[in-house]
């Protein structure tokens, strides 16, 4: 049948009739309020039949191919799930605390016959996550757990923790990142194929972590190009954890850098893609596209970080600072005020006034680099200076820039000139 049905068309299949349309067809609406949540897998095996499946905890889950969304029903009676991820094949669907997968390869099959089947974990369900190995995680408000199995007769519920569950779950290399009371937590894969850990990486930072959630974290991203994990609360507020691994002795340690984000409005939710493009909306039903151009929608950007006080291995001798030389890079004209600051900012010392230190974008190799890509008078570092008139026995630097013309830059290092002086009486 083309076109729209009416209430006496025959639906048939090889022109057999199975059934007889009793009613005219009417257009699929989605109720408002809810917040997607979606996932892209390839339930066949023909290359042309990848799917975007997704739910919202507002209407039914769905199937999109670009074109045409088909409503999923599994049979519930208030059938609105509220997250979705395929694991083995299976797509699977929460509602509050119980989750549902369908039969095997086929997204739109909910009957027990073909595999479908039902667990509940007595708590509700704020996340699932594909696990390394053949675990699917599950995120609950108090416990966190992984579902393990390839089919109805081997799937088996464990608990990885049953006193960390958590919100803002994502995947960043081979460990799960997530908020949780105790700050942000990682799910690592221990020794033992199949088992995970949770450890609380954020102790020293709990407070900002604290008021994170007290501002309610509507979200979180991955960037996976500068291996970053980024929460997101409502009030605009964020956190960017950075992994790394730094050499300590003759052991390579993980170790995680942490630092803040506000955005200039509220954040009602934000969605990230495989290529790191993160789109941010905020309460007023505007859609913004973060870490593109140069200010917030024509606002400065306002940036800053203060460094630890530098003793420079001499704790209790005075010194005499004169020079400060940075190395960094900017993507064009970046202006930065430094202000140098002296014994923890002892009033027994004079402190110091701002300095501003100015560059440009990166230098280059002329018919070796791209055309528009680099600066004919730049350097390949830059390198920065600014004089200091300072005593002290110890010296910390405050960075700042206010404005909406930088398009990015990178501090790499601060090199200090001082004269040490005599020991602190």
């Amino acid at each position: 049948i083309t076109g729209t049905f009416n209430a006496v068309n025959a639906l048939q299949v090889g022109a057999v009739t199975k059934a007889t349309a009793s009613s005219l067809a009417t257009a699929i609406t989605l109720q408002p309020g809810g917040t997607f949540e979606l996932v892209l897998h390839n339930f066949t095996g023909s290359t042309a039949t990848r799917r975007l499946h997704g739910c919202d905890g507002k209407n039914r889950g769905f199937e999109f191919d670009g074109t045409t969304l088909a409503p999923i029903s599994t049979g519930m009676a208030t059938d609105k799930p509220n997250h979705v991820r395929v694991q083995k094949n299976y797509l699977f669907f929460t509602f509050g605390g119980s989750l549902q997968n369908s039969g095997i390869g086929n997204p739109f099959d909910w009957t027990p016959l073909t595999g479908a089947s039902e667990i509940g974990i007595g708590e509700d369900i704020q996340a699932l996550v594909n696990l390394s190995g053949e675990a699917l995680g599950i995120v609950g408000t108090r416990g966190t757990y992984q579902y393990l199995g390839a089919s109805l007769s081997t799937f088996q519920l464990q608990i990885i923790s049953p006193d960390v569950g958590g919100v803002g779950v994502q995947s960043l290399g081979s460990a799960t990142l997530m908020v949780s009371d105790h700050g942000v937590v990682k799910l690592q894969a221990i020794e033992a194929y199949g088992n995970f850990a949770a450890g609380t990486v954020s102790r020293k930072v709990q407070p900002i972590v604290d008021a994170l959630r007290a501002a309610g974290i509507v979200g979180s991203t991955v960037y996976r190009s500068r291996n970053q994990y980024r929460v997101y609360a409502a009030d605009g507020t964020g956190i960017i954890v950075t992994p790394s691994a730094e050499k300590q002795g003759l052991n390579w340690v993980e170790v995680y850098y942490f630092s803040r984000l506000k955005y200039p409005m509220s954040i009602n939710c934000v969605i990230s893609g495989e290529d790191d493009t993160t789109y941010i909306c905020d309460s007023e039903g505007m859609v913004y596209q973060a870490d593109k151009g140069n200010s917030f929608d024509g606002a400065a950007i306002e940036r800053y970080f203060q460094l630890s006080f530098n003793h420079s291995k001499s704790p209790t001798t005075l010194k005499s600072y004169f020079l400060a030389l940075f190395e960094m890079t900017a993507d064009g004209y970046s202006s930065i005020r430094v202000h140098p600051e002296f014994s923890y900012r002892s009033s027994r010392y004079a402190q110091h006034i701002l300095q501003t230190a100015e560059l440009t974008g990166e230098g280059g190799y002329w018919n070796v680099e791209d055309w528009n890509e680099f600066y004919f008078d730049a350097q390949m570092v830059s390198s920065p200076s600014i004089s200091i008139r300072g005593n002290g026995e110890n010296m910390a630097m405050v960075v700042y820039s206010n404005d909406a013309i930088d398009q990015g830059h990178k501090i790499d290092g601060i090199v200090i000139h001082y004269k040490p002086r005599r020991l602190k009486r």
